[in-house]
């Protein structure tokens, strides 16, 4: 460190605030969108004590830092008074150097210009870093920080790890320079004065401003090479979602105990031995204790189709690789299973798939540490990264092996990894998974109940995945066929309007030249980014409304959308094995409510199932295999009336006790049309119908009339319903089902006090802060519990075991599909159904109700569902 050069930056962040001038250390405050006249900058605040040995770096000033010119005296730095003061670090300040990436902001400021101001503030940061002791770790507060320092987006991804800015070679500097300088140069080669070429010229000249900006930005990197940096969220983030406290408090532990150097990454220098023959496997495993992790590396993400390149195992103190994997080895790991507890991260949805297909078998006991974790923390991510950084302390041993030196974002998928890093990250892979299993049994165990459930409700998931569902192969190849054409078709028409044979409708500076400089279409949205006329989907639907040509166009854009997509996403997106099967993987921690979660849930539906339209025509591709068919059932209007039996609302309950929920709720909220509900409700009382349904989901959750006027002016109503009409239908609602939205302010006012709440039958915690909307209050215990009265019965059915020749294939939220031999096994599963869905449901407050079921029995998904 150059003496003379801390020194100057000392001095500078030491002078007032109105004095300050970051243009002094390299920041590019004319290219800022906080660099106007009325800027504020607060300038960097050295330690109390002259002394640096600790560093943060925030994500810019909020609104007390702005008007005190200091950082961190607001919300923000009274949360990390006491995150640290409970980290046993409580006079912090007297030794850290506080800044932020961005020295200037504005209240109202969006998320895009703080990144475009800590961007142009960037070289600032660099060479005020640089100044700054090298021993000193630094705390990146948020992602504008974390980006600067480290190069990757996504706060994420990085925090929670020990990070080392990585070296940066001069040729890949002075490729980032030559880059800008070509950019000029295309700028200068513009012509032209029209509306159009001026746009293009102000966005010609932000990209050449942004490459020289990245260029600097490299540059003032390199001479941070070999920092420590401790990424975390931002205490503002966590002001806002005040259930990631927690992480925030966990980072900065961390932090206090590497200044006390007491954090050893596990992963690095990890020990490990790698086991290349029957020999080796003979004498290492039987080595290892009771309770192994393992975790195998493959060439394909579907764990039916992949080759296994290694399977790694350890105890936490002992960790082998067995390279290159043969399928000879399975006996000897099965018996190293055999009497042990094995285990894996998201083992259940892939590990344990491909390691059974290649003979392996499995003990009586496995554990899954995602599982786990979603059990007591379904409102955080999941995956063996995040879970990792919580409960052990690591490197980035995904980025470090995966995407290498360069930092890449994508990365190296395990089939690309030289052999030396494959086993290296196999081996990480195990003895991180083994050591967080083990450090999160504190947590685990008051919500040891829900794991054990959701534990064998993975397993379950499992079955589905490996059964799949069969595709009608050549039904398939005819509707991928027709909708390419129906896509050439409106690509054809559009290309016409718009008079240019390469008009692209995904390109936007295509779509925006037609609609605004050729149609002269209203402008009604500019986008934050680059100022120019937006072509969003809202955008589009807005125009599609004019009986213009701009709204003509509008129309074709969105329909060519709509059947690419289709295409896309549900035909070419979806994989069908060689079984002729598709094997979607289904979660069972997919979501926070219990629910199931997998993309064959999102299968369209037909909205007129006699006349479907090609888009609506996916589910007609999914067919039982020969000499069966599909059992299908679906509990009948599940979530009103639980939501009522839960409530103890008696006018609700006797509502939900007919047959029909909506009808009784047509005939309480528009009494005069009585008869005609009850005579023809799927007919000339549909309306009614339709809007009580609608109006009786604002009961559930709690809607508001705004929402549920926009979700009625979607419904092909015959007369649409005015907002006064709204406002009247939820009056009624509100005062019949008083005892109802009682309820939901009761458990509103436990989850301000508590965080979280329960469901009504399992039990699963739902972490929502302490101030959550009303209507996830409202949500939670009606989606939940629907949720856990279908997987225990689903659960109960596999226990006892299903009739043979059926198999669970499919769990739809409030339905099951099963693919079951036509005859005498079909009968079977519709009568073991109707027998364990038959029963009762018993919730805690002591009142009991039966759930109906709609029974299918099809040769196609779209005959039953």
């Amino acid at each position: 460190m150059d003496s003379n050069e801390f020194a100057k930056v000392f001095a500078l962040a030491a002078i007032r605030p109105e004095s300050f001038e970051p243009r002094d250390l390299a920041a590019k405050c004319d290219l800022c969108p906080f660099g106007g006249s009325e800027r504020r900058p607060v300038p960097p605040k050295p330690p109390s004590s002259g002394k640096v040995k600790l560093v943060v770096v925030g994500e810019g000033p909020g609104r007390l830092e702005l008007v005190k010119g200091q950082p961190f005296v607001g919300p923000s730095g009274a949360l990390l008074d006491d995150s640290f003061a409970k980290a046993k670090l409580p006079l912090w300040r007297r030794e850290t150097w506080l800044s932020n990436a961005s020295l200037c902001s504005r209240p109202d400021a969006t998320d895009l210009e703080r990144d475009e101001a800590a961007a142009c503030c960037a070289p600032r940061l660099m060479k005020e870093l640089a100044a700054l002791p090298p021993d000193a770790p630094i705390v990146a507060l948020g992602k504008p920080a974390a980006r600067a320092l480290l190069g990757i987006n996504g706060i994420m991804k990085v925090r929670g790890f020990v990070w080392r800015v990585r070296e940066i070679g001069a040729a890949q500097i002075r490729g980032a320079y030559r880059a800008a300088e070509k950019a000029e140069a295309s700028l200068k080669a513009l012509k032209g004065r029209g509306p159009k070429e001026r746009a293009e010229r102000a966005e010609a000249q932000k990209e050449a401003d942004l490459l020289k900006l990245k260029a600097e930005l490299l540059e003032g990197r390199a001479a941070l090479h070999g920092r420590v940096v401790l990424p975390s969220v931002h205490p503002a983030f966590v002001l806002r979602a005040a259930t990631w406290r927690p992480v925030l408090d966990v980072d900065l532990d961390r932090v206090v105990r590497f200044l006390e150097k007491k954090v050893k990454p596990l992963d690095l220098g990890v020990k490990f031995e790698v086991l290349r023959d029957e020999k080796a496997l003979r004498a290492k495993l039987p080595l290892l204790k009771q309770t192994i992790a393992h975790d195998i590396e493959t060439d394909s993400k579907d764990p039916l189709e992949a080759k296994i390149r290694c399977l790694g195992m350890s105890d936490g103190e002992k960790t082998f690789v067995i390279y290159p994997w043969r399928r000879s080895y399975a006996k000897l790991v099965s018996a190293c299973f055999k009497d042990r507890v094995v285990v894996g991260h998201n083992s259940f949805a892939y590990d344990e798939i491909a390691l059974k297909r290649e003979g392996i078998v499995y003990g009586a006991r496995t554990e899954d540490t995602l599982i786990a974790h979603h059990a007591f923390a379904s409102h955080f991510p999941q995956g063996l990264a995040f879970v990792a950084s919580l409960f052990t302390d690591a490197s980035p041993w995904k980025i470090t092996f995966k995407q290498g030196a360069e930092g890449a974002e994508k990365g190296l998928p395990p089939s690309k990894l030289p052999v030396d890093d494959l086993v290296r990250y196999n081996a990480a892979d195990c003895i991180i998974t083994i050591n967080a299993w083990y450090n999160m049994q504190a947590d685990l165990e008051d919500e040891r109940k829900v794991y054990e459930h959701d534990r064998e409700l993975g397993q379950m998931c499992q079955e589905m995945q490996i059964a799949g569902i069969a595709v009608d192969l050549e039904r398939r190849e005819w509707l991928s066929g027709a909708l390419k054409r129906r896509s050439a078709r409106i690509l054809r028409r559009m290309r016409e309007l718009v008079g240019k044979k390469s008009f692209n409708p995904y390109a936007t500076k295509d779509l925006r030249e037609a609609l605004f400089y050729k149609f002269r279409a209203p402008v009604f949205q500019m986008t934050a980014k680059t100022s120019l006329p937006s072509t969003s989907a809202s955008v589009l639907q807005s125009l599609s409304q004019s009986r213009t040509r701009a709204g003509k166009l509008a129309r074709l854009v969105l329909k060519y959308r709509g059947s690419r997509g289709t295409r896309q996403r549900n035909i070419e997106g979806v994989f069908v094995a060689r079984d002729g099967r598709v094997h979607a993987s289904w979660k069972s921690f997919g979501t926070m409510n219990g629910r199931l979660s997998c993309k064959m849930q999102q299968l369209p539906r037909a909205a007129n199932p006699k006349k479907p339209i090609l888009e609506d025509r996916i589910r007609e591709l999914y067919v039982p295999k020969k000499g069966h068919v599909f059992v299908y059932f679906d509990l009948s209007q599940a979530e009103m009336r639980l939501a009522a039996y839960l409530s103890g609302d008696e006018n609700f309950i006797k509502i939900c006790s007919e047959k029909d929920v909506h009808s009784g709720n047509a005939v309480l909220i528009f009494p005069d049309a009585k008869k005609l509900i009850l005579e023809d409700p799927k007919g000339a009382g549909k309306d009614f119908r339709d809007i009580a349904k609608e109006t009786g989901f604002a009961v559930n959750y709690y809607a508001g009339e705004d929402t549920l006027f926009i979700r009625l002016q979607g419904k092909k109503l015959k007369t649409p319903v005015t907002m006064k009409t709204v406002r009247q239908m939820l009056a009624v609602v509100h005062r019949q089902f008083a005892g109802h939205f009682k309820y939901i302010d009761r458990n509103f006012q436990e989850v301000q006090r508590t965080g979280h709440m329960r469901t009504p039958l399992l039990g699963r915690i739902r972490w929502l802060g302490w101030n959550p909307p009303i209507t996830e209050v409202a949500n939670t215990p009606v989606q939940s519990g629907v949720a856990d009265i279908m997987n225990e019965r689903m659960l109960r059915m596999r226990r006892q075991g299903l009739p043979k020749g059926c198999t669970l294939v499919g769990q739809f939220h409030d339905a099951a599909l099963y693919e079951c031999r036509e005859g005498r096994a079909s009968k079977e599963m519709e009568k073991l159904i109707r027998t364990v869905y038959g029963e009762p449901v018993e919730l805690p407050n002591g009142r009991r109700f039966m759930l109906p079921i709609d029974f299918k029995v099809g040769g196609r998904l779209s005959e039953v569902a």
